[in-house]
């Protein structure tokens, strides 16, 4: 299993930092989860589709004037 960790965490596989990706079996992945020190990262072919049109995003909203 693929994860993200969301804080400075330390055990027998060394020290990972926030944002660092890293792979762990399945039982120490859900137990990490499950404390909220990771994230698991979904492939981006397993993910929503992404939008490759620019023009479909909607406009930003604009601030009005004083």
């Amino acid at each position: 299993m693929k994860v993200r960790a969301l804080s400075r965490i330390s055990g027998p596989a060394g020290v990972r930092m926030p944002g660092e990706e890293f792979v762990v079996d399945a039982a120490t992945g859900t137990d990490l989860i499950e404390r909220r020190a990771v994230e698991e990262v979904v492939p981006a072919a397993e993910s929503a589709p992404a939008d490759t049109d620019p023009a479909a995003k909607p406009p930003k909203p604009r601030k009005p004037k004083a």
